[in-house]
């Protein structure tokens, strides 16, 4: 069974532009609690792992989350908690513990608001304190690009998570909208050779 998952955004519009102007949310010399627009395709093709020999990304768990105190509205604190059972769900889909992955990837763009969900539900998440646990933004080399973040983020892993680049095994997905939905997913490179060290 395969299938398709595409994506497409553009926040390069002149409508776009001037909305988020408006909202105070763009990144200017005005303003550095905003993000930087940014335009993106990108498309993948998913399929079940019928053969352990092959290399590959495999999504190993995922979860889902809505979160009422989202960006849109200005009633409720910011606790990350819609993005906390996200992940949480992932993990117990995963049947691994999240301190097993080996870093996290996001779209948070520059906004302090997805910054402070982001460390709130990843800490919360930890089940225990680790070292080291970097946090990688897809934005920094893209800027925001909406229903394109998803896609880019596997297909960039795909590519930089086995040798030689060695991101590491295995790692933390998690996505969210202005809208309060969230996502997360475990995943792991899987190689027939061996590859990596066991941790």
């Amino acid at each position: 069974m395969n299938f398709s998952k595409a994506g497409v955004d553009s926040f390069f519009s002149s409508a776009a532009i001037t909305h988020y102007l408006g909202q105070q949310r763009l990144l200017t010399g005005d303003n550095n609690d905003g993000f930087i627009p940014g335009e993106a395709a990108g498309a993948i093709i998913v399929t079940l792992n019928e053969n352990p020999d092959d290399n590959g990304l495999i999504i190993c768990g995922i979860g889902q989350g809505n979160e009422e105190a989202h960006i849109l509205q200005d009633e409720l604190p910011n606790r990350g908690t819609g993005l906390n059972k996200a992940i949480r769900r992932a993990v117990t889909d995963s049947g691994s513990p999240l301190t097993e992955t080996l870093f996290h990837i996001s779209a948070v763009s520059h906004e302090s608001f997805y910054f402070r969900e982001t460390e709130l539900a990843v800490l919360r998440s930890l089940e225990h304190k680790v070292a080291d646990y970097p946090h990688l933004m897809l934005t920094a080399s893209t800027g925001e690009v909406g229903a394109a973040s998803g896609p880019l983020v596997l297909a960039y892993l795909a590519s930089v998570m086995p040798p030689p680049d060695d991101l590491g095994r295995k790692g933390l997905i998690h996505l969210s909208d202005d809208y309060g939905h969230r996502a997360a997913a475990i995943v792991q490179w899987q190689s027939h050779f061996s590859d990596y060290p066991e941790n």
